[in-house]
């Protein structure tokens, strides 16, 4: 691995590393009601390695000049999210001394790293932020083969679009039963697709990522993963998921009774089908 894509792996994998730590602690705490001042010492940790992951993957590591850059540039990620979130809650004080223990403990591991743990560092899955111009333009095509509206908009079979044609649709309930997303990455497989697109409702950010990282489960953010116009897959926020193209034809293939399957609505039944209650 160069040094300057450990130096960028490294960084994510910090991220990422104290993004679960700190989520595991905060979830002792109960939900709901006010923030306690130890909620406060705890929370902003998360946000500022989620904000600062998602300025590290906006990076493109292979445009730096050299490892220092590249540094320098990691270093900015940091300070950037710092500065948002700081802003948010700048009436909280135990927030913002979590956010600056927080930056400064990303900020002094940075520093730290150098050419001889180039080969130490762990290889991660490759996952990019898409800029505003590319997501755009994703929008418009492929997905637009599709009738899907953009940003902001469901699509089959929660919204009033007509159904399109060969479309597959299954309850989540159903898909984890088949292990549906395994016979998904059989699908990537198959068809050697090594990266694709992923828009969420809630973008940005919006990814390219490689295909071990493209999961169509709903986490707060309904989801469109996608590499063309020859597939796609709808994971909506009422427990559907809805498969076109490629993917559905291979779905068929493999589940034989694909078709007498159909969601019916997001309320668990015995079928593995929902109903709307």
């Amino acid at each position: 691995m160069e040094t300057v894509e450990a130096f960028h792996t490294a960084a994510r994998r910090f991220c990422i590393e104290q993004f679960d730590e700190w989520v595991a602690r905060y979830s002792s705490f109960p939900a709901g009601g006010p923030y306690s001042a130890d909620a406060y010492r705890i929370f902003p940790r998360y946000r500022l390695a989620q904000d600062t992951l998602i300025n590290i993957e906006r990076l493109a590591w292979s445009e730096c000049a050299s490892a220092d850059q590249l540094k320098e540039k990691l270093l900015e990620a940091g300070s950037s999210a710092f500065e948002s979130l700081a802003d948010q809650l700048k009436n909280q004080s135990p927030a913002l001394a979590a956010l600056q223990d927080q930056l400064s403990a990303y900020s002094t591991y940075i520093g730290k790293l150098d050419a001889n743990m180039a080969f130490e560092v762990e290889p991660l899955p490759f996952r990019r932020v898409l800029s505003s111009e590319e997501v755009a333009a994703l929008w418009l095509s492929p997905l637009a083969k599709w009738g899907i509206r953009g940003a902001g908009y469901g699509w089959f079979p929660l919204s009033d679009d007509p159904e399109p044609r060969g479309a597959l649709t299954f309850h989540t309930d159903l898909w984890d039963s088949r292990q549906g997303a395994a016979l998904f990455q059989n699908f990537l497989a198959h068809e050697a697709l090594a990266r694709c697109y992923m828009l969420r409702e809630l973008g940005p950010p919006d990814y390219e990522l490689d295909r071990e990282l493209a999961t169509p489960a709903y986490d707060g953010s309904e989801k469109f993963i996608f590499k063309d116009d020859g597939w796609l897959i709808y994971a909506s926020h009422e427990s559907s998921l809805t498969l076109v193209g490629l993917v559905a034809d291979f779905f068929r293939k493999n589940w034989s009774d694909a078709d007498s399957l159909g969601y019916r609505g997001p309320y668990p039944t015995d079928d593995l089908r929902g109903t709307w209650g």
